[in-house]
């Protein structure tokens, strides 16, 4: 099972010593407008989509130890080279 391959490899960097970063990254629109909602009974509920709609700030965090290590918001797109820039600026120097 892969799964519990990648628990004992995780565990074996552990007892050699090794702090294990957990990392994820995310977008989150601006500004959204909400297709559904509440209303009240006997009321009409309205919404709207703005299709015109651009922007995204995108989130780069890491955990150590369970603890929230850093952050970093990002007003553009997340490549490869800005993600190994965050890497060393953000989580080396941290670690």
């Amino acid at each position: 099972d892969e799964q519990q391959k990648f628990k004992a490899q995780i565990k074996c960097y552990e007892q050699e010593g090794y702090a294990i970063v957990y990392v994820d990254d995310s977008g989150f629109a601006k500004e959204r407008l909400r297709t559904n909602g509440y209303a009240n009974v006997g009321m009409r509920g309205c919404g709207t989509h703005d299709w015109q709609a651009k922007g995204q700030a995108n989130v780069i965090g890491a955990l150590l130890a369970g603890l929230l290590l850093t952050v970093t918001l990002f007003d553009f797109n997340i490549n490869a080279d800005i993600f190994h820039g965050w890497l060393v600026q953000c989580v080396a120097l941290c670690t």
